[in-house]
């Protein structure tokens, strides 16, 4: 049993969206964010984080202008230990580094967006 499937509180669409939730910090410093219907690599993390919070919340990113599917190889690529470089997290890894807060991250994008989601009161139900 994992965290996620211990919260009794939280709607269960949101630990949905937390359980498709995959963010990946590139060797640029770029964030991706990937759903199961939405990917996009952004180059603001205050914006990323700001997105993830979106979708915790349930929103709806099929109609989200943006997606960018072809990053989906890249992702695939890093899933497969090809990771030139990047360092990728599922929910229970961002749930973790968010209790333990965010030095304990990779670069300093990854570090950024974790410290915004870490102070984003939204998420203190669900995290």
């Amino acid at each position: 049993m994992t965290n996620l499937d211990m919260k009794t509180d939280v709607d269960a669409s949101k630990v949905k969206a937390l359980r498709e939730l995959t963010v990946l910090e590139d060797a640029g410093g770029y964030i991706t964010i990937a759903t199961d219907s939405f990917i996009h690599e952004y180059t603001d993390t205050k914006h990323a984080a700001e997105d993830t919070v979106l979708i915790l919340e349930g929103a709806d990113t099929s109609e989200w202008v943006g997606d960018e599917p072809e990053l989906r190889t890249t992702l695939k690529e890093v899933e497969a230990g090809n990771d030139n470089g990047c360092t990728l997290l599922y929910a229970e890894d961002l749930q973790d580094i968010l209790s333990r807060g965010a030095d304990h991250t990779g670069g300093n994008a990854l570090r950024e967006y974790v410290d915004i989601l870490a102070h984003d009161t939204r998420l203190s139900g669900l995290l």
